[in-house]
């Protein structure tokens, strides 16, 4: 509270006292109210003379050389008696004060009291004073030291000059422009003897709070003239300045030669008062006298020292006012301030020396009523100071979100998305502002909406570690010891083994603090492809996918560059869950946005831009996307220029305008260094940046190591010039650095220049440091080592560029060229030693074991293929085939061939098959870096590749013998073509030429220039006349081929054109383009025909099909897609690939497609049915460039690691290594073959069975029929979840959007009678048929209650709209009330005899409904229990009741086929609806309350009108009762639910199908087929074994068990059926009648697995416990109990005489048995995790075992020696099954397909010798013999 108290003097003095004739007055103003109070003062005449002792005794002390008045001379003096003494007369001076005023106390104690906190302004007002002496006495008495206000810590004293001016108001003059800025007059005068400089740069720091200063330094009397002409607001004054004539007068020394009294310049100073003069500061001594001349002119305010004042003083006084008083504090505080400071924060070395009464010396003098004006008020800016209201490069934080304008809409969107989703995916280019809008937009928003915590962190190398980083802050708050949680943190943030521990954390922080939402912002999500190691990928994004579907009240916030969603597409959830979220996609802003975004923070800072500015900078910026921070840039340069707070137009030329101020700056830093360090400077730049491959260069965060300590004093230069930003890396306790922005790399040449010249050995560090880290993890392993290529390139790199790598990147090279140096000298001679070890070795088998010829050729024959694998192991693919297929023919050809040992044929085999089928046509090497362009020549003969080393390679195609080399670009070769005749080859490169090549000889024709960027791609026509190529500048180029010269230029692309193609009538080209479209042009006119759009990413390659009717694209957003010329129209877009596609070919046939991709593979297309026929991995490299042979049977392809591989594209209908058959979209659990080996069996977990032809792979049959029929079903209320109900006690929870299954929930009694979800959708309850009722967590799957609920089956369950209160009813003819939080039962609500079918809670919770079997529906208070009333509803039983959203209507439906409406309120019915010709079996409301839904026990779904009753729609299309009906929460869809398992979802207005969910049916565990192949058996699930008949698909019997059926097996003889079940039985069955024969307890936990012997006495049976039984099929006795194994039992399998038994087990071995005995003969060892099946091959001799470790592995049965691990299956072996004549195993895996292996000899040596045909006859290293190998195959 602020108290105004006024002395008003009139006439008196010292001597006589005051108000003894005239009225002296005290007047207290308090909050607008006013008191006048009379008083005297007595006489004090001791007053005047005590303030002259101490002012002679101050100015003594004072040090007048100090002092900023001029002195004549100083006298010498002892200064601790002067202060002694001068503090004496201050205390005096004080004590007469105080005595004189202490009549005036007690009358303001009446009017006023007085605390702390109070406020007071006391004004002295001495205008009808006369006396000159005594007004001057008065105004200097230390009127703050009056003990009245010692309580009072906010007071000040004030004098009034002008009594009369004092109460009328001051009239300002407005200005006119935009802003009102304080303008300053500063005069600093003459300085002898004090240091004004002080003051001077004092007050120029009010420059940067929003002043104007204008400064008259030693300043001449005509210099006065801008006092008068340019306006201010303060006047200020340094120097020398006195008081004469008792104050009446002032006098400054305004230069060493001039004194200036105020009077002289009186019309000058009222004309300055007239123009807005409100403030006059004068820091000198002795200021009354200016004072009083200034009040007589009626300026309003006035500070100044009342005496002499030291120097340092007077500096400090002004320093700690001008402080406070710029923040923004009123005049009176900032001088109270000042005072204080003054006293209290003086150094100590000067507070002895504290001169007595200085504090009283500050005062200001006031001659208005008005409020003296602020520091803001006169046009300052107060507060913290920004340098800068723009942000540059760096990104807007949540600190600058004041100064972050022109996003408004979109940051709306972005919160109310927050509250309502869990993902908000920000996508935007590089440079469009994602990460300021969600730090300086969306995160203060939602800080003021609601309590919430938000977490942000970038992904980085390792996304877990920055997440735990990130989340590590969450525990220093909410805990008190946060170590101890820090620890549980780390380990439940250990991600990477368990996706859901994440979600858990995030679930516990969120119930702990209570939050209304967890926010996680994932900023510059890009960094998951860019840096985060692959391995860290999938399980991070895993982790991210389960929060955001599981955990409530979570969001994720992510922002991601646009040119990296395909890669978050090319992730199915991801890309699902982005689909489903919707995209935030922030496109560059409008120009009302931008002039926003230029403009308001220049106004906040009070500064204008000149007009046009604005629109000359958004003119300039255009409609490219990411030039924001160029924007900002650029302003913030002009910003560092303001001239008088005005933004100019000069001063944005002077900076080089938007498109080259950001290079000019950073040219001008650059200039700067020397020589050296421009050097280190690139190395350092080049070290920040991540070369995109397919994208565009992206910044990454270097390390202090990887750029190295001799380079880090420079880092800290560019980091304050502003170019890069350090930083700290937590995880690995080492400095940081950046680039400040990735427009930096677009927009300076120097930059772009430095990462072109190094953009080769940067991608090539990029893929070291992987190969580092990899050997790191992996304990430094010699496997881990570079080798071949990859070594030369970076022997290559480490000669030129070691300075540049870490000293582990050296290390890593290094020791890889140890292990080379070491294996070359071992290998040196390797096959001439393997060949000389073969004749050794059979000549010591003769010699010394006198084997016979049969032993000779099993030696020789194994001997040959150990070679031959030897060689595949070392890529040396023609070797190993030629090897593979001798000792092929060995075998073959040898009359001993019947005795040749089983091992011995098995391995040669399987090595055949290995070589045959893994066999590329020839690995060429002679590339340095990556290839970028294969082609064939016309005739097929020769292939020519260009690559980054700057090398066109020329090659013999069937040799891979080198020809020649063609040297001549300066930079990389992107691309070649040969003419149609094959003499000439064009090549393309980044030197910004074209080169013309004679092939025959070598030499260089032609250079052709004009294009001004790197050319990309080219293109000879089909006429060889005309060729065409494409560059980074976006144009494509015309030429003559024959003269070279440039023809014409088409543009219309805006970025890099990647490829050019011909139509094969040569009248149209076809171009791809960085930004992702293809483009049509003319070739005789040059005008564009159309523009293809589709793809997401760049078009990499484009090419026209040899029929000129389809164009093909490869794009970097993974997918290939075709076009129809003559339309333009997208017929098909191809999604197999996992990385970008880098080209495209037809065949020359048109039939096949080729697709070259980064995810190392190279798939082949079927053109007519668009299936992938095959795909060829490498492990060396991405896959570049590919090209067809014009026969089309080789396809070429350059490798990233600078390898050129020629593969057989293999067309024959011969039988292949792998046939695959994807019949099954689920996991293939178990294959048979039919007993003739025509037909293959194979059951899924989807519950079908298909026959298929083991040839062709055609369908005979597919069988489907087991089923869980839908008990119970039920829609989420937020409609993303369906849950549904079978009769086996399973509850199956699935997504409803996708239809995929969740989770299932089991622990039911029997049959799931009814499901009802929370009204969160976080709890599910289900009923059950012996009256429990069950309670789960849908997210995590866990139990949470179980509740006894009734004696009979559950009817209904129903919660309250709150979910604090469960109801259930049964045939009880009770509902049972109870609390959910405790389970406890609140209340029992009865009825008489009638049971209750049906129960519900209204919406309101007032009301509980309950449908009876009388026809009655009964209404209740749930928490009285009283019945409310009875409804007579209907003839028949109430099978189904149902409340409106608002609650005042019930429906109910009944088993007579009628539905009623009623009114809740009155029990009145509304309407009857009659249609249904059946039961009611569902009843649902639209969420709108304007329609219906009925389902019926006729399959049929109603919709009715509420308002008018009538029939809407019929929708048919289930085959069995449906059994629940659902409007999703948008009332636009319904969902409804069939008992034979089908689920519909569909349109409401049109009826029309939105989507078919297949639930899925029950799992077939496993087949047999009858031994004369009439019927097939399945085991399922669904608790059954059903029998099918082969020849008609058609269903015979179903055999029960009571719990899943794990096996099931023929007898030899077809009589009796076995089947092992979850229930721990055996049960042993008629084939014929179906009748159960007999049921074996035996095992203590399931059965997996059950055989018969192939005499069909034995049956055994392998289970979970561990244990094989065998027992006797005719009496059911057990004969053996088989144990050793340590994990439970998956399979087993007798041998065909039955005297041995094969079983797989989980703990990864297989173990052999004598049937007769039940002993242990041996144990196999191999597989690396559980095996999952065993087979005996039919001649007994080969085991075959398939295994979770994806192998299959062949063991010789009588040594049970391994033979071979296979390779082939992408998950699990499931099953395997022998064809009978020994010659194809069939593998099922997981992954839903069926493979056959082929092990036939004489089409495995056809097939090779196929392959080798050509090697061996053009290969001049091959012998004549060698060359005749193949005749006879």
């Amino acid at each position: 509270m602020q108290i105004k108290i006024g002395l008003i003097f009139s006439d008196g003095d010292f001597h006589q006292g005051f108000g003894l004739q005239k009225k002296l007055m005290l007047v207290v103003s308090n909050e607008d109210k006013s008191t006048e109070i009379e008083i005297q003062l007595p006489p004090a005449p001791e007053i005047p003379v005590l303030y002259q002792q101490w002012k002679d005794s101050y100015i003594k002390l004072a040090n007048p050389q100090l002092a900023r008045i001029k002195v004549k001379q100083v006298t010498s003096f002892s200064y601790p008696e002067r202060h002694q003494e001068c503090e004496k007369i201050a205390q005096e001076l004080r004590n007469k004060l105080n005595q004189w005023l202490s009549n005036i106390k007690p009358e303001l104690e009446e009017v006023i009291k007085l605390n702390g906190d109070s406020e007071i302004i006391f004004f002295v007002y001495t205008q009808d004073i006369k006396c000159q002496y005594t007004k001057d006495i008065l105004y200097r008495l230390p009127w703050r030291e009056w003990d009245y206000f010692s309580q009072v810590y906010y007071l000040e004293a004030a004098l009034c000059f002008n009594k009369s001016q004092s109460h009328r108001k001051n009239n300002t003059i407005k200005r006119q422009e935009i802003f009102r800025r304080v303008r300053i007059t500063s005069i600093f005068g003459e300085s002898e003897g004090i240091n004004i400089q002080v003051d001077r740069e004092l007050i120029e720091k009010l420059s940067q709070r929003g002043a104007e200063l204008l400064v008259l330094s030693q300043p001449k009397r005509p210099d006065f003239i801008k006092l008068w002409d340019e306006p201010c607001d303060i006047l200020f004054y340094s120097g020398h300045s006195y008081s004469e004539e008792h104050s009446q007068v002032g006098f400054l020394q305004i230069n060493q030669w001039e004194s200036l009294n105020l009077e002289e310049i009186k019309n000058t100073l009222r004309e300055a008062i007239k123009k807005g003069l409100k403030i006059a500061f004068f820091n000198s001594c002795d200021g009354l006298g200016l004072a009083q001349q200034l009040a007589d002119l009626n300026l309003s305010l006035i500070i100044v020292w009342r005496e002499l004042v030291p120097d340092k003083i007077a500096q400090r006084f002004l320093e700690y006012f001008l402080n406070s008083y710029a923040e923004g504090k009123s005049l009176f505080t900032s001088v109270r301030d000042a005072r204080i400071k003054l006293i209290e924060l003086a150094p100590n070395s000067e507070k002895e020396k504290q001169l007595p009464g200085i504090k009283w010396l500050p005062i200001i003098c006031q001659n208005t009523i008005d409020t003296p004006p602020t520091w803001e008020d006169l046009g300052g800016l107060k507060g913290k100071l920004i340098q800068s209201p723009y942000r540059g490069l760096s990104p807007f934080y949540e600190s600058d979100k004041d100064l972050f304008f022109g996003r408004n809409n979109f940051i709306r969107d972005l919160v109310k998305g927050v509250n309502n989703k869990p993902l908000l995916p920000i996508n935007g280019a590089s440079g469009s502002g994602k990460s300021s809008v969600v730090f300086a937009g969306l995160v203060p928003q939602l800080r003021n909406i609601s309590i919430l915590y938000i977490v942000s962190f970038r992904p980085g190398k390792n996304p877990f570690d920055a997440l735990d980083l990130a989340l590590s802050s969450y525990y220093h708050f909410s805990d008190k010891k946060p170590s101890q949680q820090g620890k549980k943190l780390k380990s439940q943030t250990n991600l990477y083994d368990d996706n859901k521990k994440f979600g858990r954390l995030i679930n516990g922080i969120i119930n702990h603090l209570s939050l209304q939402r967890f926010v996680l912002i994932a900023d510059q999500f890009e960094e998951i492809y860019t840096l985060t190691k692959e391995k860290y990928r999938q399980p991070f994004l895993d982790a991210l996918l389960y929060a955001i579907e599981f955990i409530p009240r979570f969001t994720l916030v992510l922002t991601l560059r646009a040119d990296f969603y395909g890669h978050a597409l090319s992730y199915r959830p991801l890309s699902d869950a982005l689909q489903s979220s919707g995209i935030y996609n922030l496109a560059p802003m409008n120009s009302q946005e931008l002039r926003a975004a230029i403009e308001k923070p220049a106004h906040k800072m009070k500064v204008e831009l000149e007009s046009g500015l604005t629109t000359k900078l958004i003119d300039d910026l255009g409609t490219k996307p990411g030039r924001l921070p160029l924007l900002e840039f650029t302003l913030s340069l002009l910003w560092d220029k303001h001239e008088k707070w005005y933004l100019t137009h000069q001063a944005y030329q002077e900076i080089g305008g938007l498109e080259k101020a950001l290079a000019q700056y950073a040219d001008s830093v650059l200039n700067l260094l020397s020589r050296v360090e421009k050097k280190q400077a690139e190395q350092i730049f080049i070290q920040l940046i991540s070369p995109g491959e397919g994208t565009e260069d992206t910044k990454r965060v270097a390390t202090y190591i990887e750029v190295g300590a001799s380079n880090w004093n420079l880092v800290k230069l560019l980091a304050d010039k502003r170019l890069v930003i350090t930083g700290w890396d937590e995880s690995n306790q080492q400095e940081t650095v950046e680039i400040i922005h990735e427009a930096l790399i677009r927009e300076w040449g120097n930059l772009r220049l430095w990462i072109e010249g190094n953009r080769e050995f940067r991608i090539w560090q990029e893929r070291l440091k992987f190969d580092v880290r990899e050997w790191e993890n992996k304990n430094y392993l010699e496997k881990a080592l570079l080798q071949g290529t990859r070594l030369a390139i970076a022997e290559n790199w480490f000669e030129q560029r070691q300075n540049e790598l870490t000293s582990l990147e050296k290390n890593y090279i290094s020791a890889s060229v140890r292990v080379r140096d070491k294996q070359q000298r071992k290998q040196k001679l390797t096959r001439q030693l393997t060949i000389s070890g073969l004749v050794a070795g059979l000549v010591l088998v003769s010699t010394f074991a006198g084997i016979s010829e049969i032993g000779k050729t099993n030696a020789e024959a194994g001997k040959i293929s150990s070679a031959a694998e030897n060689f595949y192991s070392r890529n040396d693919y023609e070797s190993a085939l030629v090897e593979a297929i001798n000792a092929g023919r060995l075998i073959k050809k040898s009359i001993w061939k019947s005795w040749i040992a089983t091992e011995t044929k098995m391995q040669v085999i399987s090595t055949l098959q290995q070589a045959v089928f893994g066999y590329q046509i020839n690995e060429l090497k002679g590339h340095l870096s990556e290839i970028n362009s294969v082609s064939f020549s016309p005739d097929s003969t020769k292939i020519a590749s260009a690559s980054s080393d700057r090398k066109i390679n020329i090659w013999n195609s069937h040799t891979g013998e080198k020809i020649t080399t063609f040297l001549g670009h300066a930079d990389a070769v992107n691309d070649i073509s040969f003419s149609t005749n094959g003499k000439i080859i064009a090549s393309a490169s980044g030197d910004q030429t074209i080169k013309l090549w004679n092939v025959a000889t070598g030499e260089e024709i032609k250079t052709l220039k004009g294009h001004v960027s790197r050319v990309i791609t080219i293109s000879f026509s089909p006429d060889g006349k005309t060729i065409a190529s494409g560059s980074g500048d976006g144009m494509i180029k015309l030429w003559n081929a024959r003269t070279g010269a440039e023809i014409k230029t088409l543009s219309s692309h805006s970025s890099r054109v990647l490829s050019v193609s011909f139509s094969p009538d040569g009248k149209t080209i076809v171009s791809g383009s960085g930004e992702g479209t293809i483009k049509l042009w003319n070739i005789n006119t040059g005008l564009k025909i159309k523009t293809l759009e589709g793809h997401k990413s760049r078009v990499s390659d484009v090419n026209f099909s040899p029929d000129g009717k389809t164009i093909v694209s490869g794009s970097g957003d993974y997918s290939l897609k075709l076009w129809d010329f003559t339309s333009g129209r997208k017929v098909k877009t191809l999604n197999k690939h996992v990385g970008a596609v880098n080209s495209v070919k037809f065949s020359p046939d048109g039939k096949t497609i080729a697709s070259a991709s980064d995810d190392y593979s190279l798939k082949l297309w079927n053109t007519k049915t668009l299936d992938d026929t095959k795909t060829f991995k490498v492990d060396s490299g991405r896959i570049i460039s590919s090209d067809f042979s014009t026969d089309g049977q080789k396809i070429a392809s350059g490798l990233s690691d600078g390898t050129l591989k020629i593969s057989n594209v293999d067309k024959r209908d011969t039988l292949k290594k792998i046939k695959t058959f994807e019949k099954h979209s689920d996991e293939v659990i178990s294959t048979s073959f039919s007993p003739d080996g025509k037909a293959i069996a194979s059951g899924s977990r989807g519950g079908t069975l298909k026959v298929c032809n083991s040839g062709t792979g055609k369908d005979i049959h597919t069988l489907q029929g087991h089923s869980s029929d839908i008990k119970s079903f039920s829609l989420s209320p937020n409609g993303k979840i369906i849950a549904s109900g079978n009769s086996f006690g399973e509850i199956n929870i699935w997504d409803s959007t996708t239809g995929k299954e969740i989770r299932i929930l089991k622990g039911n009694f029997g049959s799931v009678k009814h499901l009802s979800f929370s009204p969160d959708s976080k709890i599910i309850a289900s009923g059950s048929e012996n009256g429990t009722i069950k309670i789960w967590n849908i997210a995590t799957g866990e139990q949470i209650k179980s509740l006894k609920a009734h004696i009979n089956e559950i009817k209904n369950i129903s919660f309250s709209s709150n979910g604090q209160i469960l109801a259930s009813s049964s045939n009880d003819s009770q509902i049972k009330l109870w609390n959910f939080d405790t389970g406890e039962q609140i209340n029992t609500l009865k009825v008489d005899s009638s049971k209750i079918i049906n129960v519900r809670f209204s919406p309101t919770e007032n009301i509980i409904a309950a449908g009876l079997s009388d026809g009655t529906i009964k209404l209740w208070n749930p928490e009285t229990g009283e019945e409310i009333q009875t409804l007579k509803a209907h003839s028949r039983r109430v099978t189904q009741i149902s409340f409106s959203p608002n609650g005042k209507i019930i429906l109910s439906g009944s088993e007579n086929g009628t539905i009623k409406v009623w009114d809740t309120l009155t029990g009145k019915r509304i309407a009857t609806l009659a249609g249904d010709s059946r039961k009611i079996s569902s009843l649902s409301f639209s969420p709108k309350n304007k329609i219906i839904a009925s389902g019926s026990t006729d399959r049929m779904v109603r919709l009715w009108d509420i308002n008018t009753g009538k029939k809407i729609q019929v929708l048919g299309g289930h085959f069995g009762t449906i059994k629940g009906i659902n409007f999703f929460p948008d009332s636009q869809n319904i969902i409804s639910a069939s008992r034979d398992g089908t689920v519909k979802l569909r349109d409401v207005a049109t009826g029309g199908k939105v989507k078919h969910i297949t639930l899925r049916s029950s799992s077939i565990r496993d087949i047999d087929y009858s031994n004369d192949g009439k019927i097939i058996a399945s085991a399922s699930a669904d608790r059954t074994v059903r029998l099918w008949d082969n020849q008609t698909g058609k269903q015979l019997q179903t055999l029960k068990h009571s719990s899943e059926v794990n096996t099931v097996s023929f007898s030899p003889k077809n009589q009796i059926i076995a089947s092992g079940s979850d229930d721990n039985t055996v049960k042993l069955w008629n084939a014929v009648t179906g009748e159960k024969i007999k049921t074996l307890k035996q095992h203590s936990s399931r059965v997996n697995t059950v055989k018969f012997s192939p005499d069909g006495k034995i049956v055994a049976s392998g289970s979970k416990d561990g244990t094989i039984k065998l027992s006797d099929t005719r009496t059911g006795k057990k004969i053996y109990t088989l144990k050793g194994h340590l994990g439970e039992v998956k399979n087993i399998s007798f041998s065909p005489n039955g005297k041995i038994l094969a079983s797989a087990s989980a703990d990864k071995t297989i173990k052999l048995w004598e049937s007769n005995t039940g002993k242990e003969i041996r144990t196999l060892r191999g597989h690396s995790d559980k095996v999952i099946s065993v087979i005996f091959s039919p001649d007994g001799k080969i085991i075959a075992s398939g295994s979770a470790d994806r192998k299959l592995r062949l063991w010789i049965a009588s040594t049970g020696r391994e033979i071979k691990a296979l390779r082939g299956n992408n998950k699990w072996v499931r099953s395997l099954s022998f064809s009978p004549d020994g010659k194809t195993i069939t593998s099922a895996s997981a992954g839903g397909k069926v493979i056959l292996w082929n092990f036939d000899l004489d089409s495995l040596l056809s097939e090779g010798c196929n392959l080798m045909r050509d090697y061996l006859q053009d290969n001049p290293d091959i012998t004549e013999n060698e060359k005749r190998m193949c005749d006879s195959i």
